[in-house]
């Protein structure tokens, strides 16, 4: 086995892998840097490219610098026309009925494939590439093995990164994103099956794209999230609730999300499931994000967005559980989180939420998607006594950043034709 690891590593370090990620922030941005973080440091020559201005070189990331535009491009703006393909994609989508929900084209950056870092790639591992990746021309041009690492179902579903955001927009909307996925699928038609790898966090997601139409064709493999568990795990509970300002004499439940009245996040019922009489009684609310959620009848502590990981890790450590309501998830970030900071969860059967989840031991997964199937599985945790050094213990044992890693690797390697 170590002989095994050892050869991947070494294969590892002699391919030149470029992440593509049109952010590393949100979601999706911090698992993607997670990956490159974790490569960078055991000295595979791992570069992150994306549009965030300030990526520190002298740990692998670089920007993309901003569009040069041609005098007919600046002629089309000053006469108020859409001067890129991106442009057009964004306004054509603000016209349209969302009811809210967020939506991205497949326009991009015509000149990413120019880049230097993107030339020089032995391997182009694609994330989520909303608004940067140029399908018109990417996938005709590009030369280099592929790896798309998804973590929503926008590459295979058309404009919407939901099925749930789907179903709330309008009709107008709805008809634009199946005319979309009518056109990725012919785009990629011509892609060879053994020229792109689709990588799931989550064999939900993963079971979703082998069923499109769109991306069902090619390999698949399920490589769960990693994240850095010498930050994530087990701190004083008493320092940590001194530090944020929290009481130190009740329970505590914690409600986390970007923002907090996100639809598809579900924190809509978790706040009416904790209205309900008798549950949790005497139990106060922290909650972290931006936005608000009011909930009823019970003290909140808001401690708006938390971007820092060490004091996310620290509010794990505060509470005594998590409350994870997803009505569609891939595999959330908050739940590795909490249970690799050894805090309980309660989950919804949203997507890929119960996965990181064994029952009795890590936290409880609701049997209905709704606020009274959400409530019974509250009340059924809060008689649990867990042990938080087990469930932090077993969550390191399957999410720390050196197992994906490895498993990246090895990827990579079978690629290359190494392994």
């Amino acid at each position: 086995m170590i002989q095994s690891e050892n050869k991947t590593m070494a294969i590892g370090r002699g391919l030149r892998i470029c992440h593509l990620a049109t952010t590393r922030l949100g979601g999706a941005g911090i698992a993607a840097s997670r990956l490159h973080d974790a490569l960078f440091r055991r000295a595979v020559a791992s570069t992150f490219l994306t549009e965030d201005r300030g990526a520190r070189g002298d740990l692998g990331y670089a920007a993309l610098p901003p569009e040069t535009r041609t005098w007919f491009q600046r002629l089309r703006s000053r006469l108020g026309m859409a001067s890129s393909d991106r442009q057009r994609w964004t306004r054509q989508l603000d016209s349209l009925d969302r009811n809210g929900v967020f939506a991205s084209g497949p326009g991009g950056r015509d000149d990413l494939l120019h880049d230097l870092h993107v030339q020089q790639a032995d391997i182009l591992n694609l994330h989520w590439v909303a608004g940067f990746l140029p399908w018109s021309v990417f996938f005709r041009q590009v030369r280099q093995p592929l790896v798309w690492t998804l973590h929503d179902m926008q590459p295979f579903k058309g404009i919407f990164h939901y099925s749930v955001d789907r179903d709330r927009a309008g009709a107008a909307a709805q008809q634009l994103g199946e005319r979309v996925r009518l056109w990725k699928r012919q785009v990629l038609a011509d892609v060879a099956p053994q020229k792109l790898t689709i990588v799931t966090p989550s064999r939900w997601l993963g079971q979703q794209s082998q069923a499109s139409e769109v991306l069902g064709r090619f390999p698949h493999r399920v490589i769960p999230y990693g994240l850095n568990t010498e930050v994530f795990r087990p701190w004083p509970r008493a320092i940590a609730r001194q530090l944020f300002g929290l009481p130190q004499d009740c329970r505590l439940v914690l409600v986390v999300a970007e923002r907090l009245d996100d639809y598809r996040k579900g924190l809509d019922l978790a706040a009416a499931a904790l209205e309900t009489s008798g549950l949790l009684p005497g139990w106060e609310v922290v909650a972290a994000g931006a936005g608000s959620m009011r909930f009823a009848g019970r003290t909140v502590h808001a401690m708006g967005s938390v971007p820092d990981p060490r004091l996310m890790a620290l509010l794990f450590s505060a509470v005594d559980l998590a409350l994870v309501p997803s009505r569609e998830d891939n595999l959330p970030n908050v739940i590795l989180e909490s249970l690799c900071c050894g805090t309980p969860v309660v989950v919804t059967q949203g997507g890929g939420c119960p996965e990181p989840v064994i029952e009795g031991r890590d936290g409880v997964v609701s049997r209905s998607l709704d606020v009274r199937g959400f409530k019974d599985a509250v009340a059924e945790a809060a008689d649990i006594a867990f042990d938080r050094e087990v469930i932090s213990a077993a969550a390191a044992a399957r999410y720390d950043q050196s197992v994906a890693a490895f498993a990246y690797l090895q990827l990579y390697g079978s690629l290359a034709g190494g392994l």
